[in-house]
């Protein structure tokens, strides 16, 4: 029997997010040793209230809320990278997790086979207005089209996090940038 140390890592949005906002995760299978594992399985548990919107990887199957995949040789080592998004459609706290694990393969550390990670998902609760504070202008310093918005909450209640929507744009959206005022 090959004898190897397949460990998982999985990362996501810092908390709090809005409902129907998407969410990209990362996920890290590294083998620290001291074999190379010849195949094994990745398994992401997803929770229920989120749709799947997109995978990086193409050789997963769906089994239930469980995306599964399987994977070939990882050397010694070395790691394998994947991300997936979801959109969350409904107000509470989630968890997401992720297991790897291989047939015929004394995996030496069982302890770091398993990751997961929480986020709390928040209902929309504010009166927000977007307005442009300038028009598209061309910087020479950048060779980049930059504009400025400004986002105000007219409303009483605290919004804890918001997300501004572009559309109709004729350039590339390169970088956003932005300051909190309260």
């Amino acid at each position: 029997t090959t004898e190897a140390d397949l460990g998982v890592a999985l990362s996501g949005f810092p908390s709090p997010v809005m409902v129907n906002d998407q969410v990209t995760y990362n996920v890290t299978v590294t083998n620290f040793g001291p074999n190379t594992a010849t195949t094994f399985t990745l398994t992401i548990a997803l929770p229920t209230g989120v749709i799947l919107k997109n995978v990086s990887a193409t050789n997963y199957t769906v089994s239930g809320s469980n995306l599964i995949f399987n994977f070939g040789a990882l050397a010694v080592g070395v790691n394998t990278n994947l991300q997936f998004t979801v959109q969350p459609t409904v107000a509470t706290n989630l968890t997401f997790s992720a297991s790897v694990g291989s047939t015929g393969l004394l995996d030496t550390n069982m302890a770091n086979n398993f990751a997961s990670t929480n986020i709390t998902v928040q209902n929309f609760s504010g009166t927000l207005i977007a307005t442009n504070v300038s028009a598209m202008t061309y910087n020479p310093q950048n060779g980049l089209m930059e504009q400025t918005i400004a986002l105000s909450n007219v409303g009483t209640n605290v919004v804890t996090a918001a997300r501004v929507i572009v559309s109709g744009l004729t350039n590339w959206l390169y970088n956003a940038i932005g300051t909190n005022n309260g």
